[in-house]
């Protein structure tokens, strides 16, 4: 369920939700954004182009998961 607010996270959530640290970084030639699950470990949340055909692409999909050792910052 999406919930969509204008109120504070830590107002929805409570003060000890801790968000995800999130970077950007170039993968496969397109630049995207990923938040870190481990130490050695993104996954994607969302890509960043105007090429049309990153959002087609399989390996650029939000949800992959993806060795940090492979992606250029």
């Amino acid at each position: 369920m999406i919930h969509y607010t204008i109120l504070d996270p830590a107002a929805i959530f409570g003060q000890d939700y801790k968000f995800p640290e999130l970077i950007e970084c170039k993968y496969l030639g397109e630049n995207i954004e990923a938040f870190k699950v481990s130490n050695n470990t993104v996954v994607i949340s969302r890509v960043i182009s105007t090429n049309p055909y990153a959002y087609l692409n399989p390996q650029l999909q939000p949800g992959c998961e993806l060795a940090m050792d492979i992606i250029n910052r």
